[in-house]
């Protein structure tokens, strides 16, 4: 498969994602935001959005370099899995950089469903959207290999 099909995948994938989650993390918490909640949505996606283009590149980028390494053709889990797994490292890194002096504990249940959420919404949807390699694009593939290690022309030795 191009990278570049695969990259634009993984891209949109993310911009879909990235409107999931501020949606999701919007609408959770609607009775919080009150009227205002349409500004907020815009403020949510204004991170949202970026965020899970970066998520699906590296999603698409991840999935890509697997199929040239091994062959191997990740399915639909798979996929979502990987990406939420890309997703929580994310998470896991900013929450580590976080300065969390003067604001109010949480139980580190409540940041874990939250990392969850995150990871399923901008991870996951940017996984799946990336697709798999087609049967079509597989055969274009070993032709173009197998083109490759033939040799070229009538060579004879002297």
């Amino acid at each position: 498969m191009r990278f570049r099909i695969l990259l634009l995948r993984g891209l949109l994938g993310g911009v879909l994602g990235g409107v999931v989650w501020a949606c999701l993390l919007i609408f959770m918490k609607l009775d919080h935001f009150g009227s205002t909640w349409g500004q907020w949505l815009f403020i949510e996606m204004i991170f949202g959005v970026p965020l899970g283009i970066f998520l699906g590149g590296l999603s698409a980028t991840l999935t890509w370099l697997i199929y040239r390494i091994s062959g191997l053709n990740l399915g639909l889990p798979i996929r979502a899995i990987l990406g939420m797994l890309l997703a929580l490292t994310l998470w896991f890194i900013f929450w580590l950089l976080t300065d969390r002096t003067g604001l109010i504990p949480t139980p580190w249940q409540e940041d874990l469903v939250d990392a969850v959420r995150f990871a399923a919404a901008l991870g996951g949807v940017a996984a799946i959207v990336v697709g798999k390699q087609r049967y079509e694009e597989k055969a274009m593939d070993r032709k173009q290999q197998n083109e490759l290690t033939e040799p070229r022309g009538n060579m004879t030795t002297p």
